[in-house]
């Protein structure tokens, strides 16, 4: 009886182990670096001061979106010109900006210089 009783709870420890290491292992966070960096930077500076901003991304490979509410009517070809500027700013070269508001409805596109 004594025998199966510590079987039992070594079994149980043996799995509490296993799932509590799984958990170890899939629960870790990654540092956001380099270009993901950057483009954080960037989204931060476009959100500064401009509650219409909703945030900036990367969604294509050198193609940096910025979704904005469009309740607000501004002058999107403008932000599309600030968020290349901010990309310069970061040294991210040769991407094409594209304003959409959450439609994912396209308000201006520009190729940053």
């Amino acid at each position: 009886m004594y025998m199966k009783t510590t079987r039992f709870k070594i079994g149980l420890l043996i799995i509490l182990l296993f799932y509590s290491l799984l958990y170890i292992a899939t629960s870790k966070d990654y540092p956001c670096e380099g270009v993901c960096k950057k483009m954080s930077d960037v989204s931060t500076s476009l959100r500064n001061n401009r509650l219409y901003v909703l945030g900036a991304y990367q969604c294509r490979d050198s193609v940096l979106c910025v979704m904005v509410r469009d309740s607000i009517p501004q002058n999107w070809d403008a932000l599309a010109d600030t968020a290349c500027m901010f990309l310069r700013s970061q040294s991210l070269i040769n991407y094409r900006t594209v304003v959409v508001n959450q439609r994912q409805d396209t308000l201006a596109k520009k190729t940053c210089p």
